[in-house]
């Protein structure tokens, strides 16, 4: 019974702007939740009058929120996203990296 509490007292958002912009505004993230290969929602803690959903309509609506703090925000998120073992987007971008390092070593284009 608890376990359904807490995942009615839940909000995911798959979107990272959405996401950056609920974080910027002191909503508490409880963590990722994968949902298929490389796709991943963000799980935020939700109240029973469901104001963390609200806040994400108004992000959607044209609500404002500090730069500074939406910067921030997306960069931890894009963090966590990167950091989690065996998503498989690191990796890409690693391989891609590397291989750029060794052609400059060598010279090759």
């Amino acid at each position: 019974m608890e376990t359904n509490l807490q995942s009615q007292f839940e909000y995911q958002e798959s979107e990272l702007p959405v996401a950056a912009f609920l974080l910027a505004t002191n909503h508490r993230l409880l963590g990722l939740r994968e949902v298929g290969p490389s796709r991943f929602v963000f799980r935020f803690a939700e109240d029973a009058e469901g104001s963390t959903q609200e806040a994400a309509l108004s992000y959607l609506s044209g609500a404002t929120v500090i730069a500074k703090d939406f910067a921030g925000a997306e960069k931890s998120l894009k963090s966590l996203l990167y950091s989690r073992p065996n998503h498989g987007l690191g990796q890409r971008n690693f391989n891609r990296n590397q291989k750029e390092n060794r052609n400059v070593h060598t010279g090759r284009n």
